[in-house]
């Protein structure tokens, strides 16, 4: 590992956990430029990799919901299923990952309300 290594937007990290900006009025700036004058290379820019997007807006979330599903679900007397439509309903945003959303996955399956594929379907990371 170098003593240095490329960050975002031409920030250098120095292997103290220092981020220096690219200012040649920087001490530090122009001691990584003497560095690699020197003949020094820094370790390149690695971006953070990209996670599946888990949350959505309670439209978006409820768009991948066919009509037939729909009508189902809000037929259903269920209390639970009940709350959790007024859940993603009202909610300005849905964590398909969280807590709520999978015991809402679970239960809409086990009542016979969806089936476990269309379950993965609306439920899904993306």
């Amino acid at each position: 590992m170098a003593r240095y290594s490329m960050g975002e937007n031409g920030v250098v990290l120095r292997d103290d956990g220092a981020s220096i900006p690219p200012a040649i009025e920087n001490r530090d700036y122009r001691e990584f430029l003497e560095w690699v004058a020197a003949g020094n290379t820094p370790d390149p820019y690695v971006p953070p990799p990209t996670l599946p997007v888990t949350i959505f807006d309670g439209a978006t979330f409820l768009s991948r919901v066919t009509d037939d599903e729909y009508a189902a679900i809000t037929a259903s007397s269920n209390v639970q299923v009940r709350r959790w439509l007024d859940i993603f309903r009202l909610r300005g945003e849905i964590d398909v990952t969280g807590e709520t959303a999978l015991r809402a996955k679970a239960g809409l399956v086990a009542l016979g309300l969806l089936t476990a594929e269309r379950a993965e379907v609306i439920f899904a990371t993306g």
